[in-house]
Formats: C-alpha cells, structure tokens, sequence
C-alpha cells in the first residue's frame, strides 16, 4: 500500500531526539551572558531533527523554523516539517513564540498538514494546531533546543519531540 521508504524506526527516532536533548543540556553553560541574541539578531532560522508520533507509527521528521523577534516576549514565524516513513506527512504552521523565561518558549499557531494518500491516491488536506514548548540555549550567534510539540490535526494528533539548532542574523 505505500511506496518503498528507508525505514528509520521508534529506535532511531528516539536515539536522534535523545542526542539532540544531550546536545543542548551539554552546551548551556557556553551561553552568553550579555544581551540576548535577539537584540542584535531579531531574525531566527533553525533546523529540526526529531520523531513524530501519530499513535500508530513514528517517523523522523525532518523540518525548518524561522522566526522573527518583535519584542523580548514574541516573535512570529513559520515552520514547515515532513514526517518520513509510513506517516508520510508535510506540516506547514504559521506560529507565534512566546519567550516566556530564559530561554523558554511556548509556540503555538495554525496551519496545514498534507498527507500523502494510499499508493495511487490523492493527498489528504487537513487542518492544524500545533502547542509546544521548547528550550533554547544560546551559544554565540547559535542556539541548541529541545523540543515538544503536539499537533493537532482534522486527522490523526501527533506528537513531535526532538531537537534543533539555529542561527541569529
């Protein structure tokens, strides 16, 4: 019923989120202790490296984020993401961060998500909402975060769990 993928598994998913996680908690203590990142660098691009869990399967989840900061509370962006696997979905929100304490941030917004029907079928439009938090540690012009996300979706909800690092400009 679906298309010959590569086949990453809950085991290479979780290890990737994992690594990610211990990646971030490793390089807090490099922050910087002057001003914040955004004040020089109001722009925020990232890349996402996580597992995404629809109850049924879980997949690797490959995705970008860009924000652009307004003020030391909100930023607003948008984030496009494609699920691998037996999930075979692209997520495209439009989100608002919410920069609640050093470095913790709800994002939450509306979007898409696009799934890929059975083979020869046609693709499945549906309606989400994504609410999550993450973790973003400053290291230089970088920044390293772990993240937690659930979607929801006119279809199947979904967790996203793993982990991204991004650049300030």
């Amino acid at each position: 019923m679906y298309r010959n993928r590569p086949r990453i598994g809950a085991l290479g998913t979780c290890a990737a989120g994992f690594v990610a996680w211990l990646g971030a908690s490793c390089l807090g203590g490099a922050a910087r202790a002057d001003e914040p990142l955004w004040h020089e660098h109001p722009h925020h691009l990232s890349l996402l490296v996580a597992g995404s869990d629809d109850a049924e399967e879980t997949a690797l989840t490959l995705g970008v984020d860009y924000e652009y900061r307004l003020n030391a509370l909100l930023g607003l962006g948008v984030v496009a993401e494609y699920a691998f696997e037996e999930i075979d979905a692209v997520t495209v929100l439009a989100v608002a961060d919410l920069h609640l304490w050093r470095g913790l941030i709800v994002q939450t917004g509306p979007g898409i998500e696009i799934v890929d029907g059975p083979a020869g079928g046609s693709d499945d439009l549906e309606i989400a909402y994504r609410v999550g938090v993450l973790y973003e540690l400053e290291v230089g012009h970088f920044t390293v975060s772990p993240q937690l996300h659930y979607d929801f979706t006119s279809g199947e909800n979904s967790f996203v769990f793993g982990g991204a690092v991004g650049v300030g400009f």
